[in-house]
């Protein structure tokens, strides 16, 4: 798909693929299926309800409070070599919790803007480089974040006991 409109509300069902060759928003997003972000592009989502998996090369912007990983979530990445999708978590009504370890690509970026918060509660998560520009990152204190490149905290909060490493 070369361009989604703003507004539009995608479903997506078991064994089918949403292929985006263009950066697009998309207001809702549900279904089990799969979402492929194609050459370094970008994807934001509003709204979901989507529990399938999120594979390609590219950026998922999340714009909402979601949970990614764990059973009844979107899933990010197939640990495999389609799992280079990027994660920036963005806007002051944004969370994103993860539920389960290493929700997130373990070898990609991690952004944290415009006062959105990162929930990672009591699961560990590694990713390529962490980019607080404003915002919050929290977890318990048995959760840890490890950046395997580079911790930039530029601007923002690291909540009381959680866990960064790098």
């Amino acid at each position: 798909v070369n361009g989604l409109s703003s507004s539009a509300s995608v479903s997506i069902g078991t064994g089918s693929t949403l292929a985006l060759n263009q950066n697009n928003t998309i207001n809702s997003v549900s279904g089990t299926g799969k979402i492929r972000v194609n050459n370094s592009k970008q994807l934001t989502v509003s709204s979901t309800t989507f529990t399938g998996l999120v594979v390609g090369c590219g950026d998922l912007v999340v714009d909402g409070s979601y949970t990614i990983g764990g059973v009844g979530n979107m899933q990010l990445g197939d640990n495999g070599a389609d799992n280079d999708i990027n994660t920036i978590i963005s806007g002051a009504s944004t969370t994103l919790n993860i539920g389960s370890n290493n929700a997130l690509s373990t070898t990609h970026n991690l952004t944290v803007q415009n006062n959105a918060a990162f929930n990672m509660g009591a699961f560990q998560q590694t990713v390529s480089t962490v980019d607080l520009t404003e915002g919050t990152i929290s977890g318990t204190s048995s959760g840890e974040l490890e950046a395997t490149t580079e911790i930039a905290l530029k601007s923002g909060e690291v909540a009381a006991n959680t866990n960064l490493a790098g």
